[in-house]
């Protein structure tokens, strides 16, 4: 406890370090200024990034209307297109696209392929505690499965006999390792899990801006416009996701344990005391519970399928195309940066839109497709 107490402190005192770095340089920034345009460098949210290309347009994605993460895949960048490539951009915007279409496969699959894991661990030590109550001949009904939550039963000492050979001290801080590996196990799924939402929650917010005029979401916010998420993402999200996990930390804890045992001899019947301890004989074991292992278990596969429902469920924002029921869906960015740039190219008389409530659409008369503070856009293709 004292050496993660220490771990803690630390680490708190680097986010309260970083956080005074960047109030301190936020303070000096002011937006409206040439200066600003040129040393603000803040890119922590999506509105962050949207502010920076609408201040200075990127020259390398310009005439890219249309284009989504997926044309810059695999390191190729995309033509800037006649009018049947962005004709066929657009037709592909107006498929229905849902919150999992956001992550690439590859995240998909290491996150699912790493839960699977973590999953095939504690079922592990579910089944080798049901199979030792069926060698000891002691019940398996619910009610006594689940007696005893959190507490090493007699039968539940497992990996015992592998330490026997350490010395004290080595078995002591190698049973308190092997105790914690779920724990660290359950640390990098939640950064996989909260990567994932992050990026789907990024894609929700990219969507709303075709079909609402609002400011952008900064870091540091400059006079209407809005600040970042406390937690970093809406709260929907962040509270089911931070109480599940800590939930199952908990439930780990109650699963996986060390167990000292203190070794005693019989010291005869003159002796003062009956009993002597012999603490060269003391050892330290890893011990579990069936039914801690069991909630976590459960809690876990809660997790990861309230993740996947998300992706699977929830869809993205669009905009109806006139009476033909369709809707017309902005370009897919996620985290790309070049895809983000390529859809903030603003007419020149518009310098003023990072600062401003601001729709995505095209500009009237032009075949600019960008976010803009113009009175009104039109999301057809331009006749002609």
């Amino acid at each position: 406890m004292i050496i993660v107490c220490a771990l803690n402190v630390i680490k708190l005192t680097c986010i309260g370090y970083t956080w005074f770095l960047f109030r301190k340089g936020a303070k000096r920034t002011d937006q409206t200024s040439l200066e600003s345009m040129e040393g603000d460098h803040s890119l922590v949210t999506i509105g962050d990034a949207v502010a920076s290309f609408l201040k200075r347009a990127d020259k390398y994605t310009q005439d890219m209307p249309l284009v989504s993460k997926r044309d810059f895949a695999k390191g190729r960048w995309p033509n800037c297109g006649g009018d049947d490539e962005v004709a066929k951009r657009y037709r592909e915007l107006t498929k229905a696209q849902r919150w999992g279409k956001a992550p690439t496969i590859r995240r998909w699959l290491f996150t699912v392929l790493s839960g699977s894991a973590a999953f095939g661990f504690v079922v592990y030590i579910v089944v080798h505690a049901y199979i030792i109550l069926q060698v000891y001949q002691l019940p398996t009904n619910i009610k006594s499965l689940f007696t005893g939550f959190g507490v090493p039963q007699p039968y539940a000492l497992t990996i015992a006999n592998q330490f026997t050979t350490l010395g004290q001290q080595t078995q002591f801080w190698f049973t308190i390792v092997v105790a914690n590996l779920a724990q660290l196990g359950v640390s990098a799924m939640y950064f996989l899990v909260s990567g994932l939402i992050a990026v789907m929650a990024i894609a929700d917010e990219w969507s709303h801006f075709i079909v609402e005029r609002k400011t952008l979401r900064l870091s540091s916010p400059h006079g209407i416009q809005r600040s970042s998420y406390m937690l970093l993402l809406p709260f929907k999200l962040s509270l089911p996701l931070m109480g599940g996990m800590s939930i199952l930390h908990w439930l780990i804890s109650q699963s996986v344990f060390v167990i000292a045992t203190d070794a005693y001899v019989y010291a005869g019947t003159q002796a003062t005391e009956t009993l002597t301890a012999v603490t060269k004989n003391d050892a330290y074991m890893v011990g579990f519970s069936f039914p801690g292992g069991f909630l976590a278990m459960i809690m876990g596969i809660g997790l990861l399928v309230w993740t996947a429902l998300l992706g699977l469920v929830n869809k993205l924002d669009g905009k109806s195309i006139g009476h033909t029921g369709r809707k017309l869906h902005m370009p897919l960015a996620s985290s790309c940066s070049a895809a983000i740039s390529a859809a903030c190219h603003r007419p020149e008389d518009d310098n003023a839109a990072h600062l401003l409530p601001v729709i995505w659409g095209r500009v009237p008369n032009t075949d600019l497709w960008c976010f803009t503070s113009a009175k009104e856009v039109e999301h057809t293709l331009r006749e002609g």
